[in-house]
């Protein structure tokens, strides 16, 4: 035989009885978060900025090989605090044919991992398309990119 007893508190999902039992509530519920729209770089070599790198998507369309230089870890010292912070971005090559986009340090950092983001062509013995990239701050005028994926 069941018992109710009056609800106390609620936080969320997770009820206080008054008989001081826990009840959770469905945890399969997603919430939704806030993305900042892709940034779509133009088709030419270019040097990111702090605030599109936060922006966590970046797109290009190259028509030849392009470098994307990353900000300098002087710059990035101001949205990375302390030694160890990081933060992912992820870059989606959208040019064809064995067109590629490559990631190069800016002044004090370096990248490790392939740099190249190739085409999308499915067909492309290298194509990749996408890569996905941490940058982790290892001084105040150093950091390092590694290509996670």
């Amino acid at each position: 035989m069941s018992q109710s007893s009056k609800v106390l508190k609620e936080f969320g999902a997770l009820a206080i009885k008054e008989d001081l039992r826990l009840k959770l509530g469905s945890s399969t519920a997603l919430s939704a978060s806030v993305t900042p729209a892709p940034v779509a770089l133009a088709d030419e070599a270019v040097t990111l900025t702090v605030s599109q790198l936060r922006s966590g998507l970046i797109t290009q369309t190259p028509t030849a090989a392009r470098d994307v230089t990353l900000p300098t870890a002087e710059l990035l010292a101001e949205f990375l605090s302390s030694t160890g912070d990081s933060f992912d971005f992820h870059f989606i090559n959208l040019g064809a044919d064995t067109f590629h986009s490559t990631i190069v340090a800016g002044t004090g950092g370096s990248v490790v991992g392939l740099a190249d983001v190739r085409d999308s062509d499915p067909t492309a013995a290298s194509a990749s398309g996408s890569a996905t990239f941490r940058i982790r701050q290892t001084g105040s005028t150093s950091y390092v990119c590694y290509r996670l994926a």
